[in-house]
């Protein structure tokens, strides 16, 4: 816009001795100052707020050139990392398509019917000029709570208080920081309790989990220890202190359940499955399984596999080891897709017969079911973002994520 005299040859020392002192900006150069370069400071990515809103003038305004879904970060939000390679942004937060309280002048002006909403009271704005006072919304609340914080106390409790999403990416990065800020995780508690477990018939133990070192432990039944005995159903509460003075107050009903009947393991393929129960999670090997908490499991190398399933209020009861001897003729079978982000279309290469593929939204919602599949698969009117592929062929499921353009 030419608004600005753009200098890019820096005087040297000689001429000017103070350019000593002078940092280059980041490796991307979008971070706009200092403040979100900062260490010392929580710096906010914008996400998309909504997608459109009914105006003053009675009309949706939903503009065309802002396709992306609402929680995906904005094109126009600042990617770190700064110029010492720190981590930036912080979090995250909604910023874009906000309605914020309408000044008078808009709500006197009908030329402002548009920006305004239904009512008339809020009117539109977005980036993340918005996004912004949300987290200094919450950070003071936040000193009110802990009113010997520190600024990196905060922006440390900040940062390990968040939601994060399978279509951020490997996390913490420079695009999503540590995930999108969960004002109530961060300023209701600071913590949780070890376990989700209901009373099964006999004594457990019941403690917090906590980022932070919790103190000063008061539990409902007198009990000032770290940890208390469950010995039947009840409602049970404890405050605590953590950081810098900071208190938190957590409760919780103990349900009564029972053990649920040992579940039993059968192998169809690749693909193990528990008999019914509420919950399920798996282990490998004696590890658990991250994220496989579904009835079945898809297997791509043997060993000793078991399921823990569990009630209502989580009483659980563990399989007998079963023993997979997946062939490594099996594990040979090569399946891939290409292009991968796609814009129109997939291609599958598989040394099987392909007999029906399923794609996922990332909330787990089948968008599209093909039998009989041939190697592409139409995804030209698919929005923007991540899924799911499954691909089956003869007795073999594959799972595959992919980027939609």
């Amino acid at each position: 816009m030419q608004l600005n005299d753009m200098v890019t040859n820096l005087p040297s020392p000689s001429v000017l001795p103070e350019i000593v002192h002078y940092m280059h900006p980041d490796s991307l150069s979008t971070l706009v100052d200092s403040w979100a370069s900062s260490p010392d400071f929580g710096t906010v990515g914008n996400l998309k707020n909504r997608q459109s809103y009914l105006n003053y003038n009675g009309q949706m305004y939903s503009p065309a050139d802002s396709p992306f879904p609402v929680g995906y970060i904005h094109p126009s939000s600042s990617r770190g990392p700064n110029r010492f390679g720190d981590l930036k942004p912080d979090v995250a937060s909604y910023g874009d398509m906000m309605l914020g309280p309408a000044p008078a002048f808009m709500r006197l002006n009908s030329a402002y019917g548009g920006v305004l909403d239904a009512e008339g009271w809020h009117a539109r704005n977005g980036g993340t000029s918005m996004a912004t006072p949300v987290v200094s919304g919450i950070a003071a609340l936040y000193l009110e709570k802990c009113k010997s914080a520190t600024n990196a106390q905060f922006v440390s409790d900040l940062d390990n208080n968040t939601d994060i999403f399978t279509y951020y990416g490997m996390m913490p990065n420079y695009t999503y920081g540590n995930g999108r800020v969960n004002a109530y995780k961060l300023l209701l508690h600071n913590g949780e309790f070890s376990n989700d477990m209901g009373y099964c018939g006999a004594d457990f133990q019941l403690g917090i989990k906590s980022v932070d070192n919790p103190t000063n432990f008061l539990w409902s039944t007198g009990a000032t220890t770290p940890t208390v005995t469950i010995s039947s159903s009840d409602t049970i509460a404890v405050t605590f202190n953590y950081g810098a003075n900071c208190y938190s107050q957590l409760s919780k009903v103990i349900g009564v359940g029972a053990p649920p009947i040992q579940p039993i393991i059968t192998q169809n393929g690749n693909v193990l499955t528990s008999t019914p129960a509420y919950a399920y999670q798996w282990f490998h090997n004696g590890m658990e399984m991250s994220g496989e908490t579904n009835q079945s499991l898809t297997i791509v190398s043997g060993g000793f596999y078991q399921v823990k399933v569990s009630d209502s209020v989580g009483c659980s009861n563990y399989s007998d080891n079963f023993h997979s001897t997946l062939s490594l003729e099996q594990l040979k079978k090569q399946m891939r897709i290409f292009p991968n982000p796609a814009q129109n279309q997939l291609q599958i290469l598989s040394d099987l017969k392909v007999t029906k593929v399923e794609i996922y939204s990332i909330d787990g919602k089948m968008v599209k079911s093909q039998s009989n599949a041939n190697s592409i698969i139409d995804i030209s009117e698919f929005v923007s973002g991540t899924y799911l592929l499954k691909i089956y062929a003869d007795d073999f499921m594959k799972t595959f994520k992919f980027i939609k353009e």
